[in-house]
C-alpha cells in the first residue's frame, strides 16, 4: 500500500502539471482513493523465545548485535551506526543512525530530537562489547554489515540459531543461496526485539516517561500505545486465573 500511494501521489502531481500546461484538461488519478495502511501487529516475545534469544549458540558478532538490540531496544539503524564511541561509563549513546537506500549505506542525523538518548547497559554487556572491540579496528562497531543486504544475511544466521534452540525437531541450515526469512518456523525481526525490551520494562514497573526516554520516542502516545496493549494482555491473564479459581463449584 505505501508503495502503490506514492505512485498515485506522482501520477496526480504529473497530471496537474500536465494540465497547468494545457496538455490535457482532467486528472483521471483525482478519484482514486489512498489504499489504507495496515502496519504490523506489535510482537512481544513469549517466555520460551526469550531464553532461546539469550541462549541461542552464535559467533561473536551475531552475539553481541543481537545481545545488544535484546537489552537495549534499539533500532536496526542505530545498532548499525554504534562507533567504539558509542559506549561511555556504563552507557550506549546514541547520536546516529544507518540508512540504506538505492543500494547505497549512508549514515545520517536521528530523525527527533528524542531520539538522542543515553542507554544505560549491564556490566556484562559492557564487557562484552569490550572483548568485541579488542578483535576488530573498525570505526563502526559493525561495519562488515551495514548494507542491508548483509545485515539481513547475518539475522538469518541468528534466527537459524534460535531455532534450534527453540524447536527441538528443526534442522539446522546448510545452504543458505536463496533462502528467505519465510523459510523459518520462527517470525522474528529486530523490531521485535525493540518491543520486547519496552515489555521488560513494563514488566518491571518503570515509569512510562522513562520508557519514553529509553524508547526515543518522540511522543509519549507512542509509549502509552505500548503500554495500554500490555496491560490488555495482563488483563486477559488476570481473567484467565479468576476462571482458574472458581473452576469447581463453591470453590473458596
Amino acid at each position: 500500500p505505501t508503495t502503490r500511494n506514492k505512485m498515485l501521489s506522482i501520477t496526480r502531481m504529473i497530471y496537474n502539471m500536465a494540465i497547468d500546461d494545457g496538455l490535457c484538461q482532467y486528472n483521471p488519478a483525482f478519484n482514486i482513493e489512498p489504499l489504507k495502511t495496515r502496519h504490523k501487529d506489535r510482537r512481544f516475545l513469549s517466555q520460551s523465545e526469550r531464553d532461546a534469544v539469550l541462549n541461542a549458540k552464535l559467533p561473536q558478532m551475531e552475539r553481541l548485535m543481537i545481545d545488544i538490540l535484546y537489552h537495549t531496544g534499539i533500532r536496526k539503524g542505530e545498532l548499525l551506526a554504534l562507533t567504539r564511541k558509542s559506549i561511555k561509563n556504563g552507557s550506549i549513546q546514541i547520536t546516529e543512525q544507518s540508512q540504506s537506500r538505492n543500494g547505497k549505506t549512508t549514515i545520517t542525523k536521528l530523525k527527533t530530537q528524542n531520539a538522542y538518548r543515553k542507554i544505560p547497559i549491564p556490566e556484562f554487556l559492557e564487557q562484552e562489547i569490550r572483548d568485541y572491540l579488542k578483535t576488530c579496528d573498525y570505526v563502526y562497531m559493525f561495519q562488515p554489515i551495514r548494507s542491508r543486504n548483509a545485515f539481513y544475511n547475518h539475522w538469518n544466521k541468528i534466527l537459524d540459531a534460535i531455532c534450534a534452540e527453540l524447536f527441538p525437531k528443526y534442522k539446522r541450515v546448510t545452504k543458505w543461496r536463496g533462502l528467505t526469512k519465510d523459510y523459518f518456523p520462527l517470525d522474528l525481526n529486530p523490531h521485535d526485539l525493540r518491543h520486547n525490551f519496552c515489555s521488560l520494562l513494563y514488566e518491571k514497573g518503570v515509569d512510562i516517561k522513562v520508557t519514553q526516554y529509553l524508547m526515543g520516542h518522540s511522543s509519549i502516545n507512542t509509549t502509552l500505545a505500548i503500554y495500554t496493549h500490555l496491560a490488555a494482555g495482563r488483563m486477559e491473564d488476570a481473567l484467565s486465573s479468576v476462571r482458574e479459581i472458581f473452576k469447581e463449584r463453591g470453590a473458596i
